[in-house]
């Protein structure tokens, strides 16, 4: 991969966007890549690490197991890419938080359709859809700023999750916190349980971490045999604890996200299928 655009990764260091090779080829001042951002915005995922502070002291969520659904929530969205402010822009930004400016976005949800268990890809933004269609956003659901026809179109498809406890479909990227299921697009990577399954949970912070995935500061990070975080328990029995990993591991089990510290089963393993905050 050449000197370009910093990638943004999935849980084992491959780009989001699909470019081949690691993650390599960027240094410091590079743009971030835009179809990865918007990736990374979409699937609302972000790599999880251990060992912070966290704004959810306290808290305890009991989790909840949710199966895929042969439904899908269909979708028109209509953005402008942000920019990071090492490079920024001077248009189409929104709002701007930490160290990356947000370009506009809206979406409006049209209906569901039948989405086969088959195909295991989580969602589809490839499908096109007639731009005359009245249903279109106009308008920046975060301000005023009114779309032009150069700015994206996606014509989304999302799978639909169904709640084993109470039977609702809800769609991927509005899981609440404690929702947990199978991601089974990542199983080609190698990174599951025992189980087989890939067992992700999603944070209060709204950060969906892979529990069989790497660690932010995994002293192992060669070492594709281990897990940074073992688990015990049945997720479909929302009795799962997620501890510490083998000796030299860093933390101590806990899981850190960008505005979430706590432990899965807490921190002594007394509360299985619990998130505790710290």
């Amino acid at each position: 991969m050449p000197v370009g655009d910093k990638h943004f990764a999935d849980p084992f260091g491959w780009p989001l966007c699909g470019a081949s090779g690691p993650l390599r080829g960027y240094n410091a001042t590079s743009p971030p890549c835009r179809d990865c951002r918007a990736l990374q915005q979409k699937a609302n995922w972000t790599a999880p690490q251990v060992l912070a502070p966290s704004a959810h002291s306290g808290s305890r969520i009991k989790t909840f197991w949710c199966e895929r659904a042969a439904r899908a929530r269909e979708s028109l969205r209509r953005i402008t890419y942000g920019a990071s402010k090492d490079k920024p822009r001077t248009e189409k930004i929104c709002r701007v938080d930490d160290n990356y400016q947000h370009g506009h976005i809206a979406e409006v949800v049209i209906g569901e359709i039948d989405f086969p268990l088959d195909n295991e890809i989580n969602g589809d933004s490839t499908r096109p859809f007639d731009r005359a269609d009245p249903r279109w956003p106009k308008k920046c659901a975060k301000c005023d700023y009114l779309f032009v026809d150069e700015d994206s179109w996606f014509h989304d498809i999302d799978r639909l999750y169904q709640r084993t406890d109470t039977g609702e479909l809800i769609a991927h990227d509005k899981m609440p916190a404690g929702a947990t299921y199978d991601a089974v697009w990542l199983r080609d990577f190698g990174y599951v349980g025992a189980d087989g399954i890939a067992y992700t949970v999603v944070l209060p912070d709204g950060t969906h971490w892979h529990v069989d995935s790497r660690a932010n500061n995994c002293p192992f990070p060669r070492d594709f045999k281990h897990y940074c975080w073992g688990r015990t328990g049945d997720p479909r029995a929302c009795n799962v604890v997620a501890g510490k990993g083998p000796p030299g591991e860093a933390g101590a089990g806990s899981i850190l996200s960008p505005g979430y510290h706590g432990f899965l089963g807490g921190s002594r393993g007394d509360c299985p299928g619990w998130l505790i905050g710290l």
